[in-house]
């Protein structure tokens, strides 16, 4: 809007011709589709509250139709642009209703076609700017990205504000500000030096099964404890490990170290070809390790001793600190059921 009053440069919002040529379509496609005229507006079909927050973005749905609460912690290139001062409220807000949207098309695939739903924010400039489709360099990707899903999934969306004093947008702001001492992740670098292990064959791994949004390695596909785009379900425990999408699945596994015995029982029991990460301790699951290694580990590696071995993702608590290393060795087994 910027540049067609003559404030902004064109080059500064559009990379080539050929980029604004193509927003111009979407534009023109939008802006004469019916789906987008208040005049027809449907039947509410769902209502969504949602927030965004320093460290997640948040969405629930207050009658339950979207079976849990999506909390989608951010990553650490978001993380980074908080830091610099270089992501907005708004653009967060935007975002926060994009990957909302996203979760619910993932989770339950036909609940919002030829609906209307209704997200309720607490954010002026976020509801504006969805509604009259309109932004900054930052924001209106999001809002041409929100208006052009809702047309494909044939969504008619209504962006409504509420106070930040009312009870359900209270609700979503906790839920944006919730901590997790467990959100943990392997650092990248050691991570793609096990992805380089000859006992992989070239294979990479296909689902992450404990983690959140900001930390899975293998983003379109997760188990964690809240919903996110990509989630896969809450409660790893609770859903194979091996998933049907793959023809040759493996999985990656950083789970909690108290609840090593039941990993490893379960990555028997369902012979789950994955790289696991365990601790070198004498426990009573030492003997189910052991089993697993005279059946399928065909190697393991000796993480490094590193400070910064586990990153802290965004849910962590400040005051556990950002960089963590045991005390004792940490070791990657190659687990293949071949």
């Amino acid at each position: 809007m910027k540049a067609m009053e003559g404030s902004l440069r064109w080059d500064l919002v559009f990379a080539s011709p050929a980029a604004l040529k193509a927003d111009m379509g979407i534009m023109s496609l939008l802006l004469s589709s019916p789906r987008t005229k208040l005049w027809e507006k449907r039947s509410q079909g769902l209502l969504l509250v949602g927030d965004a927050s320093e460290s997640a973005l948040a969405a629930f749905t207050p009658n339950g139709e979207l079976g849990g609460s999506m909390v989608q912690s951010f990553t650490s290139d978001q993380l980074a642009r908080m830091e610099n001062k270089d992501y907005s409220s708004t653009e967060r807000e935007l975002t926060a209703v994009l990957a909302s949207i996203q979760v619910i098309l993932e989770q339950h695939p036909t609940l919002l076609k030829g609906q209307r739903l209704t997200y309720s924010t607490d954010s002026m400039a976020a509801m504006q700017g969805a509604m009259a489709m309109k932004g900054s360099v930052n924001t209106f990707p999001m809002v041409k990205a929100i208006r052009l899903l809702c047309y494909q999934e044939d969504i008619e969306l209504e962006l409504v504000w509420r106070s930040r004093d009312h009870v359900l947008q209270q609700h979503a702001d906790a839920l944006s500000k919730v901590e997790d001492p467990s959100d943990w992740s392997l650092n990248e670098v050691v991570y793609k030096d096990l992805l380089a292990n000859q006992a992989l064959q070239g294979r990479r791994p296909s689902v992450d099964i404990f983690a959140s949004p900001g930390t899975s390695k293998v983003p379109q596909a997760y188990f964690s404890n809240y919903l996110g785009v990509g989630c896969k379900g809450l409660d790893a425990f609770s859903h194979p490990w091996i998933l049907p999408v793959d023809p040759a699945p493996l999985a990656f596994i950083n789970g909690p170290f108290a609840e090593m015995s039941l990993i490893i029982r379960k990555v028997l029991t369902e012979k789950v070809d994955c790289i696991l990460i365990v601790p070198t301790w004498k426990r009573p699951w030492t003997a189910l390790l052991q089993e697993l290694r005279s059946l399928a580990v065909k190697a393991e590696v000796c993480l490094p001793r590193r400070p910064d071995l586990f990153i802290a993702g965004a849910l962590v608590p400040k005051s556990q600190g950002r960089t963590k290393c045991p005390a004792y060795q940490i070791k990657a087994l190659f687990v293949l059921w071949d």
